[in-house]
């Protein structure tokens, strides 16, 4: 009994640490953006506004679909190698640091440029597909840290490689599950929140 209530705690603390790395990440980024000077908000403001107000149209739309795809892909795939090794799981927290500074970036910067209506324009332009791309990074995330800490507390070389031969078949379907919420964060991204947008 006393050693389920130990996995569960370690559970939980893995739960915790994932919650501190996007809220970390979240505060850096909107830090970055606040010592941006001017002409560098301008650019960053521009590219942004590209990305938001496509108006929904399928040709924008396929565009950013794409690139949404292919960055928060690209995260996934680094999450993967970080999986596979012990020494490389570190990458796994680091992607989902970067994560949340990107979110608290962008966030600044609509805030900024939207006085007044700063948080309704926040939750149209990046609540829905973050609350996708997040939930699938952070499951991805724990999947990894939880599989790091099994064969580290596992002395028997050969248990280890068990271990690693067990997670990879959940692996598998960790990212089967992972690939179609990122096909569903980069639709809302591309096609629901310029419409979102518009219409505050």
């Amino acid at each position: 009994m006393a050693r389920g209530k130990k996995e569960n705690r370690v559970k939980i603390s893995v739960v915790i640490i994932i919650m501190l790395l996007l809220m970390g990440g979240s505060a850096a980024g909107a830090y970055i953006e606040t010592g941006m000077d001017e002409a560098e908000k301008a650019g960053a403001v521009g590219y942004l506004n590209s990305v938001l107000n496509h108006g929904g149209d399928s040709t924008g739309g396929t565009a950013v679909f794409k690139e949404a795809v292919k960055s928060n892909g690209l995260m996934l795939a680094v999450m993967g190698v970080g999986c596979m090794s012990v020494v490389l799981f570190p990458l796994a927290p680091a992607v989902l640091f970067y994560k949340g500074m990107a979110v608290g970036f962008t966030s600044g910067l609509i805030m900024e440029g939207s006085p007044g209506t700063g948080i309704p324009q926040c939750c149209a332009a990046l609540l829905l597909q973050n609350v996708i791309f997040m939930s699938m990074l952070g499951v991805y995330c724990y999947f990894t840290i939880c599989t790091a800490m099994s064969v580290i507390k596992c002395r028997n070389r050969r248990f280890r490689a068990r271990i690693y031969g067990d997670n990879l078949k959940l692996l598998v379907l960790v990212t089967g599950a992972a690939g179609i919420l990122l096909c569903l964060g980069a639709a809302a991204e591309a096609f629901i929140n310029p419409v979102l947008s518009g219409i505050i």
